[in-house]
């Protein structure tokens, strides 16, 4: 998926911040990394992709772990590696369901 493609690219070309969606030396934030990435794509799936990536988490660890993507960012991530692979599996999974009810930005 070309948005989340383009997400991990800003990560990795800013780096990763934790607590705002972009801090004053340009890193960004998981969410503040798609809200980038969107500006220069044409797709709108950055909420699937967010809901997506929360779904994961709540497989992950349970419902009493954290209540937000945000939060998991901000608090739980250990490091931008833990961030892209969430984004990864958020993409795939958004991408899989889009090209089979053929709405598919890739």
């Amino acid at each position: 998926m070309e948005l989340v493609e383009k997400a991990i690219g800003e990560l990795r070309e800013r780096g990763w911040v934790r607590g705002e969606l972009m801090d004053d030396f340009g890193r960004v934030c998981l969410l503040g990394a798609l809200q980038v990435a969107q500006a220069t794509v044409n797709c709108t799936q950055q909420n699937e992709v967010v809901l997506e990536a929360y779904r994961i988490l709540l497989e992950r660890y349970g419902y009493d772990k954290f209540d937000t993507v945000e939060e998991w960012n901000d608090n739980y991530a250990d490091s931008v590696d833990d961030v892209i692979e969430l984004l990864k599996l958020a993409g795939e999974r958004v991408d899989l369901a889009a090209e089979r009810s053929g709405l598919s930005c890739s």
